[in-house]
């Protein structure tokens, strides 16, 4: 098998080692423990998904988040909650295997449309995604705050 064609199947929690490596390379470093917990949480949410794409020899060399997401002012649509391809296997297919396994996946819940949000610095995700049919809708700010213990 190449890596043109990956084996994607459904996420497991004996995958959690692998998320955590490739959450790094998505620039999220994490703990393994930490994608156990949250991986446990999501596995209980209705309408999550996460898919990994496996190569013989290789292992898991990529993964996909797909989340629902209700809105107010829009019909229901699934958003793609993260997506990364292992570095040295990246161009060969995997993206792309991922990229249609969560739109099999958003088809078979009902919905009619995806939306993915990806860093204005990650320009191979801006090549990528309109490769594959996506549309840029909009240009946005993305503001946090974060919360902490002694917050009252």
């Amino acid at each position: 098998m190449d890596t043109e064609h990956p084996v994607v199947r459904p996420a497991e929690a004996k995958d959690v080692k692998a998320l955590a490596s490739l959450a790094g390379q998505l620039g999220y470093p994490m703990q393994t423990s930490e994608v156990e917990r949250q991986f446990s949480l999501l596995a209980k949410e209705e309408g999550h998904a996460v898919f990994v794409a496996e190569l013989p020899g290789h292992g898991i060399v990529g993964w996909i988040q797909m989340m629902p997401r209700q809105l107010l002012y829009s019909p229901g649509l699934t958003e793609i909650g993260g997506l990364v391809v292992d570095a040295e296997h990246r161009r060969k297919g995997v993206g792309r295997a991922l990229i249609h396994a969560g739109e099999q996946w958003a088809k078979e819940q009902g919905y009619s449309r995806i939306v993915v949000r990806s860093n204005a610095l990650r320009k191979e995700a801006h090549d990528f995604y309109p490769s594959l049919g996506y549309s840029p809708v909009k240009t946005q700010k993305v503001y946090r705050k974060e919360f902490r213990e002694d917050d009252s």
